[in-house]
C-alpha cells in the first residue's frame, strides 16, 4: 500500500496492510535483505543481487499500484462500512 492517500484510514485496509507488513517483514522482504545485505561489495555475485531488486522492484509495484488504491478509488464509503465487519467476522 502507498503512503500517501490515506487508503490506510479505512479500518480493513489499515488491518491488512499491518498484517501484510508483518508477513511480508517476516518473508519477502528478509529474503531480499539477506541477498543484499551479504553482497560481496568488492566481488558481487550479480545474478542473485539482480533477482533481489527485480523482487523488491514488483514488491514495492504491487504496494504502490495494487489492489487496495484502486478499491479506495472504486469502492464508497458505505461498501467499506459493508466489508469491515463482514472480513472481522471472517478472521
Amino acid at each position: 500500500m502507498c503512503n500517501y492517500c490515506g487508503c490506510r484510514q479505512f479500518p480493513l485496509i489499515g488491518r491488512l496492510s499491518a498484517e501484510h507488513e508483518a508477513i511480508t517483514d517476516a518473508a519477502e522482504h528478509d529474503d531480499i535483505h539477506g541477498v543484499l545485505g551479504a553482497v560481496d561489495r568488492t566481488a558481487p555475485d550479480w545474478p542473485p543481487v539482480l533477482a533481489a531488486l527485480d523482487r523488491l522492484h514488483r514488491h514495492v509495484d504491487n504496494e504502490e499500484h495494487g489492489l487496495f488504491p484502486a478499491a479506495v478509488i472504486a469502492l464508497p464509503i458505505p461498501a467499506w462500512d459493508r466489508i469491515t465487519p463482514a472480513a472481522d467476522a471472517a478472521r
